[in-house]
């Protein structure tokens, strides 16, 4: 099993090889360092929807006590992503489709937004260091290494994302996208053309936005998120 979107230290903990200190976590921020941890094993399907967190459990994974972790249940609450039960408990949202269906929606407008204030608005510094995330991102798909691609495709749109120069947008989109991270990533796993297609849809959009085309790289990145949409309908 492998985690997406965690640090590398907590990949290689799922992957089987974690070392003494892959899941101890440290002041100052200890519990936003347990709600991110958190938050990318439940982006990357490790706890699944619908799953009971073992509040136990998870203090001897993480080393931490359980302030901490109560405090990040209530972090990863305010995004959506669990929800709070009585006797201080937890478990893993599990969104029905119509839910999933309206995040859609949004983040569709919200990463079209991202795109024309990219286009726009970003330093010539900022534009380079988005064609250098999605050049990452290439070089992953040519050598067909999936999770090192999803870990770039990720990249490339919080990169646009940040290249808007919005506070605020961020804050929205990071919290959505929580939500419908794994679906966009299992959406690459239905087979080569669609990998392939997103990879095309990626390319275009990022290379309106590096061409300064606010109108195409908002219509492109709005279809892109439609179409991840249109696969999570067909998941059910």
């Amino acid at each position: 099993m492998t985690d997406l979107v965690a640090p590398p230290s907590a990949v290689r903990a799922l992957e089987g090889r974690p070392s003494p200190q892959d899941f101890a976590i440290h002041h100052p921020t200890l519990a936003v360092a347990v709600a991110d941890h958190l938050r990318a094993l439940i982006e990357s399907g490790t706890l699944a929807p619908g799953e009971r967190l073992n509040e136990r459990a998870l203090c001897e994974r993480l080393q931490v006590s359980r302030t901490p972790l109560r405090e990040a249940y209530r972090i990863l609450a305010s995004e959506g992503l669990i929800e709070l039960l009585p006797k201080r408990s937890a478990r893993v949202v599990d969104p029905s489709a119509t839910d999933l269906s309206d995040v859609f929606d949004i983040l569709a407008v919200i990463e079209g937004l991202s795109g024309r204030l990219a286009a726009e608005k970003a330093t010539p510094a900022t534009l380079a260091t988005l064609a250098a995330t999605h050049r990452r991102m290439m070089d992953a798909f040519e050598a067909r290494d999936m999770v090192r691609y999803s870990i770039e495709s990720k990249a490339v749109h919080v990169a646009i994302n940040e290249a808007a120069g919005n506070p605020q947008l961020t804050r929205i989109y990071l919290r959505l996208n929580a939500q419908v991270q794994k679906l966009r990533y299992r959406s690459n796993l239905e087979g080569e053309a669609a990998w392939a297609r997103s990879v095309a849809e990626h390319d275009a959009f990022v290379q309106a936005i590096l061409a300064r085309n606010a109108d195409l790289a908002e219509r492109l990145l709005r279809a892109h998120l439609l179409d991840k949409k249109a696969f999570a309908a067909r998941e059910g």
